[in-house]
């Protein structure tokens, strides 16, 4: 699979978008996984649905007007 298609959906990921739309989270994590586990031009499809999933959801957070709160695991001390 495309290392650049795996930078941008961790970097998604890190920037909360499995909390702003879970289920385009799961629709985007099981079209990797399926195009990891193909070859040719099934996978050429399956990455470019990714993308256009990536692609929306960034989309749609950049314009949400709120962002999605760190995990209480990663958030910072409170003062």
């Amino acid at each position: 699979m495309n290392h650049d298609v795996l930078t941008a959906l961790d970097a998604l990921r890190a920037a909360g978008a499995a909390r702003f739309d879970p289920v385009s989270w799961h629709y985007m994590q099981t079209l990797a996984e399926r195009a990891q586990a193909q070859g040719g031009p099934a996978q050429a499809l399956l990455e470019g649905k990714l993308q256009v999933a990536m692609h929306d959801i960034q989309s749609r957070m950049d314009a949400a007007p709120w962002r999605p709160r760190l995990p209480l695991c990663q958030a910072p001390p409170r003062r």
